[in-house]
């Protein structure tokens, strides 16, 4: 007899695993699961943002940047993505990303409070 095989996840449930494991801090576990992910489908613009944020959280900065520019090129038009590109960028002192991606979140989603308020401080 082998050892039992780990079932294999749809990339539905990859993410999913992914947001829950992130949601309780385990941020070495959502990694993993998100990077298994990320081979799967590699231009699945929610994965990369989310593994932006596991990357911001653990400051990771340069995988970050790279996960969260990807995000950018893939779904140029989701505002929570330009959001957490325009955080990453404010939090490295880019000012100006970070008011371009802040923009560009409230060109798509006006009404998007945070964006607002952030971009003011920026």
């Amino acid at each position: 007899m082998g050892a039992a095989r780990a079932p294999v996840l749809s990339l539905a449930q990859q993410y999913q695993a992914g947001v829950q494991a992130f949601q309780r801090g385990r941020f070495a576990e959502a990694e993993a699961v998100l990077k298994a992910a990320a081979k799967v489908a590699p231009k699945n613009a929610d994965v990369q943002h989310l593994l932006a944020a596991v990357y911001q959280a653990t400051q990771q900065w340069s995988a970050c940047e790279s996960a969260i520019a990807l995000a950018c090129k893939l779904d140029p038009k989701n505002p929570r993505i330009q959001f957490t590109a325009a955080d990453v960028a404010h939090r490295q002192g880019r000012v100006d990303a970070a008011i371009a991606h802040y923009r560009a979140a409230l060109g798509v989603q006006p009404d998007l409070v945070e964006a607002w308020f952030n971009l003011g401080n920026a």
